[in-house]
């Protein structure tokens, strides 16, 4: 699942509702699995953030099918995709 928000404040409290909701199904959110992600400019963005008690981390690139997504909005095919291509 993402959750997209122009602002950092903004996406907090919308994980905090995700987590309310979720448990009023008796589902949990992963928060060690959680990861926020601030796109282009990043400066004075914190390395982590308090969600409800959790710290989530602030991740400058991650895996997301096959591609690498980095902050600076840029996204190249992941390495072990290339790796796990060649025969």
């Amino acid at each position: 699942m993402s959750l997209l928000a122009e602002l950092l404040q903004l996406l907090i409290p919308a994980l905090e509702l995700m987590a309310d909701e979720t448990a009023s199904l008796e589902l949990e959110v992963n928060w060690q699995k959680t990861k926020i992600q601030a796109l282009g400019r990043t400066e004075g963005v914190p390395l982590t953030v308090t969600v409800k008690d959790h710290e989530v981390t602030v991740a400058e690139e991650f895996v997301y099918l096959g591609s690498l997504i980095h902050s600076s909005v840029q996204s190249t095919q992941a390495p072990m995709t290339l790796i796990a291509a060649v025969p």
